[in-house]
């Protein structure tokens, strides 16, 4: 009956440990998980890796990792002004893959007048073929995102950090893997 009731419990903590979600810090410079840098006041990358192909999950990863680091530091809201998803295939081979990536900026302009100073965007797109197993894949997906407080501005790519964090957890966090 002890081996028994010791056996169910080994049964029980491995799968407990199996099924672990891959949100979590990073080890190190290539370690699954989040990493973020500091790069001003209120401006942050946030990076997020895992194993596996699936893009859009990633980037839910980093964008809840950019409500939480939004919320530690005191702020109300984020914009996120550049996003870029990357699969890696690793040794096995390719599969099909897509990389778009958008930059938002200001271009100033200057003539005999003056200058003018207007937003500019930019959007890059990389498409991949291949064949062969996915099953060393991993997708990085990275995220700079410039912190706000107070009233939060209206834009598309403007995130209101509680709100969002509470959404992504319950759904990333809470589902199996």
């Amino acid at each position: 009956m002890k081996q028994l009731l010791t056996l169910i419990t080994l049964t029980i903590f491995l799968g407990a440990c199996a099924s672990t979600s891959p949100y979590r810090p990073a080890k190190g410079d290539t370690g699954m998980g989040y990493r973020d840098q500091k790069l001003s006041d209120d401006r942050w990358r946030v990076e997020f890796q895992m194993r596996n192909s699936n893009r859009s999950k990633a980037m839910d990863y980093a964008l809840m990792r950019s409500a939480e680091l939004t919320l530690q530091k005191g702020f109300d809201w984020f914009e996120v002004v550049d996003r870029v998803t990357e699969v890696d295939r690793g040794d096995g081979g390719g599969g099909s893959g897509v990389s778009v990536s958008q930059s938002r900026g200001y271009e100033r302009n200057c003539g005999l007048l003056g200058c003018t100073t207007r937003p500019s965007t930019a959007t890059q797109v990389g498409v991949g073929i291949g064949t062969g197993s996915d099953s060393r894949s991993k997708v990085t997906s990275i995220v700079e995102i410039v912190l706000g407080k107070g009233v939060r501005p209206e834009s598309r790519n403007i995130y209101d950090d509680r709100e969002l964090a509470d959404s992504m957890h319950e759904r990333l966090i809470n589902e199996k893997q």
